[in-house]
């Protein structure tokens, strides 16, 4: 079963033109080298590996259940598992994972993140779960009624664990490269004269940097929703909601705004709302509700503030948080506004 699962693992990589990197010795594999990638956007997994090894295994247990004493049938299959195990996790989905995070690009990306984590977890999810009707099929009719069956399913259990821990720590990474890259574009595209135009003329749109910004995050979040389901879907893209909302109102904290442009940022505003709102995250619309609300105050009148702060969301807020976005306002110091609001 060792020399099956070798070649089927073999067989695999030269089918897709890499060379794995092996421990002298053994099967263990080093930290790997990313200059080893076959191509853009390979995961290293494939479902013939998969299919293969599992095959194996049945056939295995199948000769293990005819061929051993009773009393030896559980101790024999758990053994077989313990190679299996080995080979799917400890060598093939490790390494996988491995390449997958040592390809993940920076928090501050100079182009466009390419992030192959992310198909990485939509394999490795899928073959989890071939993995598991494999034992629940073949292997615990074999070792049910002994010791050896709690060995065999915390041993699955450590090995799944550590993988999707590591796939959560590249995750994490993910994000935050999705989020840097989205902070690359504002940074680059978005100008003073957005939230500022001196043409009192002109009509106010959303902004250039909103809409490539929109378009990115609509990019990801269908990845995301096509690799990532269930609970940890809600909290994937819960995460990168919130870490998207900190982000825009730390880049509109960095400009003034008058009456256009303040129309402006709301156009923005409504645009980041709309892409949050396909996350499906209630607190995330939330979120970008109270934002717009943050954003009205720009166009108020300097009579009407005071007012509009005393009304719902924005009386909920910490005073602080109202306060500087009215700072903000190109006429806070000519209309007077720190006066107006003092305590």
């Amino acid at each position: 079963l060792t020399e099956r699962c070798r070649q089927i693992l073999d067989e695999h990589y030269d089918s897709i033109g890499h060379q794995r990197q092996k421990a002298s010795g053994g099967l263990r594999i080093r930290k790997p080298d990313p200059s080893t990638l076959a191509k853009p956007g390979e995961t290293f997994l494939s479902s013939d590996v998969i299919t293969g090894i599992l095959s194996e295994s049945k056939l295995a247990l199948k000769r293990c259940e005819a061929l051993s004493a009773s009393t030896d049938v559980a101790s024999n299959a758990a053994k077989i598992f313990d190679v299996v195990l080995e080979n799917l996790c400890g060598v093939y989905m490790e390494y996988a994972v491995d390449m997958a995070l040592a390809n993940l690009p920076s928090s501050e990306p100079k182009s466009r993140p390419d992030i192959v984590l992310f198909q990485t977890i939509e394999q490795a999810s899928q073959q989890f779960n071939l993995l598991e009707k494999h034992v629940l099929d073949c292997l615990v009719p074999l070792v049910s009624s002994s010791t050896a069956h709690a060995q065999c399913l915390r041993k699955k259990k450590a090995a799944i664990d550590q993988l999707e821990q590591k796939l959560d720590e590249g995750l994490d990474k993910a994000l935050n490269s999705i989020v840097g890259w989205a902070k690359r574009i504002l940074s680059d595209e978005q100008k003073k004269a957005d939230f500022k135009p001196e043409d009192s003329a002109s009509v106010p749109l959303s902004s250039k940097a909103c809409l490539v910004v929109c378009t990115f995050l609509e990019e990801q979040r269908q990845v995301l929703f096509n690799c990532v389901d269930g609970k940890n879907r809600m909290m994937v893209m819960m995460e990168l909601g919130t870490r998207f909302h900190r982000t825009i109102i730390d880049h509109l904290q960095q400009f003034t705004f008058n009456g256009l442009g303040g129309m402006t940022a709301i156009c923005d505003v409504n645009e980041y709302r709309r892409a949050v709102k396909k996350f499906d995250i209630p607190l995330l619309n939330n979120l970008f509700q109270v934002l717009h609300s943050l954003c009205n105050l720009f166009i108020q009148t300097p009579s009407h503030l005071k007012q509009v702060c005393g009304e719902e969301p924005l009386s909920l807020l910490d005073r602080s948080v109202v306060l500087t976005f009215l700072q903000l306002r190109a006429d806070y110091k000519s209309s007077k506004l720190a006066k107006q609001f003092s305590v």
